[in-house]
């Protein structure tokens, strides 16, 4: 923008303008329109007419030359125009970067702050893994003793159980003994005997 800018003042200061550009399009443009109705209705001498046609000439350069200044004057307006809109533009990205490098910094800090407790917490979780580790292997042999147990408590139910059945033995042999022993002193005496009485003398024989 800026080096369109030097070229359109450099034309500006080149630009011929016999009037100063005091004189406006219009006004030129006027006095051409002027001349030519002269020519076409004045009668004029060959010098005249010459004269005429050479002032025609020179104010259409004018009005050309004038026309270009116009145009680069605004052309200069939209470059500066222009220009402060980009000085504007920039100055919101300068802003906008400004903001941006300050998110981007304290999100930096959270990250580092993340990443700190993230470092605790694993020391923590290390910890808890470790003792995690240590209840399991006392749990394994908490429960390798409570299979242990179980086995020597069936060994003493089965034992319990065989002792039972002595005992039940024992003591159903001194029932039918005493029951073998009433039979024979009822016997002696000529008293009747019981079914059970009866029964324990026919099983003597199984006990002796």
């Amino acid at each position: 923008l800026e080096k369109e800018r030097q070229k359109i003042l450099g034309e500006l200061e080149r630009a011929p303008l016999k009037f100063g550009g005091k004189v406006g399009v219009r006004e030129l443009e006027k006095r051409i329109r002027k001349l030519d109705w002269m020519i076409q209705t004045t009668p004029l001498s060959l010098d005249e007419e010459r004269v005429v046609i050479s002032k025609i000439k020179e104010l259409k350069r004018e009005s050309l030359t004038l026309k270009k200044v116009e145009r680069l004057k605004r052309r200069l307006e939209e470059l500066d125009l222009e220009s402060k809109a980009l000085s504007k533009v920039n100055r919101l990205r300068r802003d906008e970067i400004g903001r941006l490098a300050e998110e981007s910094r304290g999100f930096h800090e959270k990250l580092l702050s993340i990443s700190t407790k993230i470092s605790g917490l694993k020391d923590e979780a290390d910890e808890a893994h470790k003792g995690f580790v240590e209840v399991l292997t006392k749990v394994k042999d908490l429960r390798k003793k409570r299979a242990e147990i179980r086995e020597k408590i069936r060994g003493l139910k089965a034992q319990l159980r065989s002792i039972d059945e002595e005992e039940r033995k024992k003591r159903e042999q001194r029932i039918l003994e005493n029951l073998r022993i009433s039979a024979f002193k009822k016997l002696e005496k000529g008293e009747k005997l019981s079914w059970e009485e009866f029964k324990a003398l026919g099983e003597v024989g199984e006990f002796t």
